[in-house]
Order: structure tokens, then C-alpha cells, then sequence
């Protein structure tokens, strides 16, 4: 089987709606350098994650706790109580979670009240611009284990934290990965500290019918290549992320949100992640979903959805000022507010944006 030969598909991580939802994974995204990185996995090891089995990093984690020999605990519904009690009744190693997970305050179980001991290290995908304060919390909380946010594109990590990152940010770029920012109108490339779209290069080698040894190998009974191709390199083409960040002077990636989720108000593209946090730190607010609406002179507004949290009341008007008072002029929500009983998910977690 070649390295870019399909292996699985799944539905894609970073989807928000059911058309284009398929992921392929490639064979290499299961032995790439990077992803043999994070989590640290050791013989014997328990490792818990709550993402979907339809998240399609789950299947890479599937085949590398196999192959290292480490157990797995899959749980359904986060909370902090049930993870507090699953680490300390199987002595967890290691987490998985999606950085929504920690968004919203939900930490609410005294974690003295449990051992943990056994924690070594939680890991974070799905970065997110805003995630500052909940770094500092789970930080302030988990005192002794490593907490490291990971950004992944095409189901191999791209970039992880480390060495005392700088809070929100998705790491530096990892092992035989090149990432690279362009202008969202030009597709000129950026310097540091300028939000683009961020394309990614992956730099492999694989065998060729010259060098190959191996009787189970596809190239083992091919025909020989001539000697100015012995060894074939996947590093000619640019990748589309489908995301929007930037990096700072430091080198460390800093994701702000989706392209195809930005709201194009005037000559500004806003991050309706960002309107999102921000609503969810009201403590009426138990879900939020911000699309884009067409406005006849400013291109879109922003629009929210709200499921409030059970027993509690909020208006419109409350929560627009909410906004106001916590993000620049350009986030108002000039497309309002509508309250929503139910808010429609997709297999991955994350929200049908399509159907909100």
C-alpha cells in the first residue's frame, strides 16, 4: 500500500454541515513523525478521550494505542465529576479533550476530593483564538500535569506547546511540517503577526523500487525507477487548511477560526468563534451558534442562536449589551438574537451551522 493511500473515511473534524463532511485518511497519517509525538504513550498506559468515534483523530489514536499496547477508556458525555472518577478509578495517564470542552465553566467538582496522581498529561485540539482564560484555569488546576494544546490538519498534528507557550496558542510547527500564511485577497504570503489562510506541507520520504528491501512492499516487485528517482519526496505541494490564523515573532500558531465560517462585515473578516466565547461566559447561556447574515451595504452581520441554561432568563437586549461591553464595535450582534430550544450537532460534536 502507497503512503497516500486511503485507509479510512470519516467524518471530517472541522465540518459544520453534512455536504463535503468526508475526511480520507492516508496511510501515513498513521506512522507520521508528529502524531508519534503527543500524547506520550508508554506499555501499559490509560488513556481517556471524549470526542466522537466518528472524530477522525480518533481513529489514529485507536491504531496508536494498539500498537503500543495502552488501554482506553471512551466516555460519552464530558463532565468533570465523571472524569475526576474515571482517572481516579483506572488511574488515567493521559486525556484527549476538544478545547469546547474547557470553554465554559464547568469545572465546578473540588478536584481535592479525588486522587489524581496518576495524570500525567492533558491534551487539547481544536484550538480556538479565546482560549486564554481556560489555559490559566486548567493550569491553576491541574498544577502537576502537562497541559498541551495541539493543532491537526489532515488528521497529523501541525503544531503542539511546549516550552512555556504563550497562552491561546497552538503551538510551534511540528517534525517534517511546514506551514505557511497568505493574504486572504492577494494569496501573497505574510510575515509574522498578520492574520491569513494557513496552507501546510508535509516533507516525507518513501522507498523506491531501488531501495526497497521489504518483500511485503508494494515497491519490492516493481519496476526499477531510474536512479534520479530513487527516493520520491512529498513535499511539492501546499495544503489547504480551511483555517484562519496567524504566527507571532516567536514562531508559536495562533488560530482565530474557520475561512468558511468568517462573517465579511465591511472590510473586516470576524471570528464568529470569538462572539461565541464571549456569550458563553454569561451565565445564562448554556450553548451558542453565531452565523452570518447578508446586509445590502455592510456584506454580513453577525447573528447569534442561544440555548439558555435550564431555569434561567435572559433577553435579547441583555445579551447584545453582554457583547457590547466585551468586544470591539465590529462584534456587535447587529443581526440579533434568537433563543433556541434544541441546537442540532453533527457526528463530530460539533454544531450543524447548516440546520441552527
Amino acid at each position: 500500500m502507497k503512503p497516500m493511500n486511503t485507509v479510512a473515511i470519516m467524518f471530517s473534524p472541522s465540518a459544520t454541515s453534512y455536504p463535503n463532511s468526508k475526511i480520507f485518511i492516508p496511510k501515513i497519517a498513521l506512522t507520521y513523525p508528529s502524531n508519534e509525538e503527543i500524547p506520550v504513550m508508554f506499555s501499559g498506559d490509560i488513556g481517556l478521550w471524549y470526542p466522537s468515534l466518528n472524530w477522525s483523530y480518533s481513529v489514529i489514536l485507536t491504531v496508536r494505542c494498539i500498537i503500543s499496547y495502552v488501554t482506553v477508556i471512551k466516555c460519552l458525555k464530558f463532565s468533570d465529576k465523571n472524569m475526576y472518577e474515571t482517572i481516579e478509578k483506572y488511574k488515567v495517564s493521559w486525556i484527549f479533550l476538544e478545547s469546547k470542552m474547557c470553554m465554559k465553566n464547568i469545572f465546578y467538582t473540588d478536584i481535592c476530593m479525588y486522587d489524581i496522581s496518576s495524570l500525567k498529561q492533558i491534551i487539547i485540539d481544536d484550538s480556538t483564538m479565546n482560549f486564554n482564560e481556560a489555559q490559566k484555569t486548567l493550569r491553576d488546576k491541574f498544577m502537576n500535569v502537562s497541559i498541551v494544546q495541539v493543532y491537526t490538519g489532515l488528521c497529523i498534528i501541525l503544531a503542539f506547546q511546549r516550552d512555556n507557550p504563550k497562552p491561546g496558542s497552538g503551538g510551534y510547527v511540528t517534525k517534517n511540517v511546514q506551514l505557511q500564511f497568505t493574504n486572504i485577497c492577494s494569496q501573497k504570503i505574510l510575515g509574522p503577526c498578520r492574520a491569513g489562510i494557513i496552507w501546510y506541507k508535509l516533507i516525507f520520504k518513501w522507498c523506491s523500487p531501488q531501495t526497497c528491501k521489504l518483500e511485503n512492499c508494494y515497491n519490492y516487485q516493481a519496476k526499477k525507477d531510474s536512479i534520479n528517482n530513487n527516493i520520491k519526496t512529498f513535499s511539492q505541494k501546499w495544503h489547504y487548511t480551511g483555517d484562519y490564523g496567524y504566527y507571532d515573532k516567536d514562531g508559536e500558531i495562533f488560530l482565530i477560526d474557520k475561512m468558511k465560517d468568517l462573517i465579511k462585515y465591511r472590510v473586516f473578516h470576524l471570528s464568529p468563534i470569538r462572539i461565541e466565547n464571549t456569550l458563553l461566559q454569561h451565565p445564562a447561556v448554556s450553548e451558542v451558534v453565531v452565523r452570518s447574515v447578508p446586509h445590502i451595504t455592510n456584506g454580513q452581520h453577525p447573528v447569534a442562536y442561544v440555548k439558555k441554561k435550564c431555569g434561567e432568563e435572559v433577553t435579547e437586549e441583555e445579551l447584545i449589551k453582554f457583547v457590547a461591553e466585551n468586544l470591539p464595535d465590529i462584534y456587535q450582534l447587529r443581526g440579533g438574537i434568537y433563543f433556541k430550544t434544541y441546537i442540532p450537532r453533527l457526528p463530530n460534536g460539533k454544531v450543524d451551522r447548516m440546520f441552527t
